[in-house]
């Protein structure tokens, strides 16, 4: 969940002026295209590989 909420938030403050401008309009397209397509799973999956580690061998 923190993860990806920085990676939201990321691609909100990359994007801030787009992303205020199309959700002051109520373009949900738009928003959609600033916040972006992919999320990052990767880092999700490191963390929970080493929360089950950590509880698995300690």
């Amino acid at each position: 969940m923190i993860i990806g909420g920085f990676s939201l938030l990321t691609q909100i403050v990359q994007n801030f002026e787009k992303f205020t401008a199309h959700a002051s309009i109520g373009n949900a397209e738009g928003v959609r295209e600033c916040l972006g397509a992919k999320f990052p799973y990767a880092p999700v999956i490191l963390m929970s590989w080493a929360w089950m580690g950590h509880h698995l061998f300690f």
